[in-house]
């Protein structure tokens, strides 16, 4: 049996757990640790069942870890890193020169340690065999071939594995410690967008943005801050750090308002409003989208079936774009970030 910890929104571990089963249908659940993260097993082969889940993109699993190791904690900082420290030697495979990570999560206040010591004292180590640590950065997104090295810790237990950040669906296992420094942010919500570009891959064009729903102008800034001359559209006031820039247009209406011209490099909309009304604005807007660019928009999961929900605002959309990617991101809440190309 392959064991694995995977990461889901807790309100959308049922969504994930349905995921895991339509790759490996003996997929279980054995036990639940916090906020969604949860230990499973499966009949199938660690690299099997990591590269048909990999190749399904699925929307409700944000991350998954193999488990290789399982060892006892006491909470002792000179007695526990050792003991982490083994636990990785044993699987984890670097060669002079390759490029890795560490990642822990440690969960519980039973520790004289925490998650970035593990991280420092296990990849101090392989760096000293003249592996190269790779660090997160807001600018560099990691190869889906970097290899990971993975720690969870939870209640005097301690779990390891060593996989690729493909393997893993996602380079991080917790985004928020990637984007918890961002100087001078406005909202929560520009995490979003951030993550978003790089899960998606996608980096921001030069040119022109259009910003519907935009106060107080969290995902305004992130593009102006990139080089984009933003045309934000909000009745309500952007925030004064976003409304300082050159680069931003404020615009006060209401998204479904906007008849300004078009020929927008990327349209994005982070509109707290009912799904179905948010994609028939963006059915609207495209013709305003240069074909073939790209668009961003979340989608509030406003009812607890969301698998209808995406049904229901398909066919709204389709006729303008192409749906590329669907995502519960880190991020999010209760929400789907989705990616969409302009039809030609």
């Amino acid at each position: 049996m392959s064991l694995f910890i995977v990461t889901a929104a807790a309100e959308l571990q049922k969504n994930a757990l349905e995921e895991l089963g339509s790759i490996a249908s003996d997929s279980r659940k054995l036990r639940d640790f916090k906020n969604g993260v949860f230990l499973m097993e499966t009949g199938a082969a660690i690299r099997d069942f990591t590269g048909s889940l990999s190749r399904a993109d699925p929307i409700f699993v944000k991350h998954i870890m193999p488990v290789q190791v399982e060892t006892g904690l006491t909470g002792q900082r000179a007695v526990d890193l050792p003991v982490l420290l083994e636990g990785a030697l044993r699987v984890a495979d670097l060669s002079p020169g390759e490029g890795f990570s560490v990642q822990c999560r440690r969960l519980g206040n039973e520790y004289d340690y925490d998650a970035k010591d593990v991280e420092v004292f296990v990849g101090s180590h392989f760096e000293s065999r003249r592996a190269v640590p790779v660090f997160s950065d807001l600018e560099v997104v990691a190869s889906e071939l970097q290899k990971v090295i993975s720690l969870y810790l939870f209640e005097g237990n301690g779990y390891i594995g060593f996989s690729t950040v493909g393997e893993n669906l996602n380079e991080h296992c917790d985004e928020y410690r990637v984007f918890s420094r961002r100087p001078r942010s406005v909202s929560r919500a520009e995490f979003k967008l951030l993550e978003a570009l790089r899960k998606f891959r996608l980096g921001v064009p030069q040119g022109r943005a259009l910003d519907l729903g935009a106060a107080p102008g969290g995902w305004t800034k992130v593009l102006a801050d990139r080089g984009m001359e933003v045309v934000a559209v909000d009745p309500a006031e952007l925030d004064e750090k976003v409304i300082e820039s050159p680069r931003v247009t404020h615009i006060k209406a209401k998204a479904e308002e906007y008849t300004g011209g078009g020929d927008f490099d990327l349209l994005v909309n982070d509109m707290n409003a009912d799904p179905e009304i948010s994609a028939a604005i963006m059915a609207e807007m495209a013709p305003h989208l240069k074909p073939g660019a790209f668009a961003i928009m979340t989608v509030k999961l406003v009812i607890r079936n969301p698998a209808r929900l995406l049904g229901n605002i398909g066919p709204i959309l389709e006729p303008a774009y192409d749906i590329l990617r669907l995502k519960n991101l880190f991020h999010n809440r209760l929400e789907i970030t989705v990616l969409l190309g302009r039809k030609t």
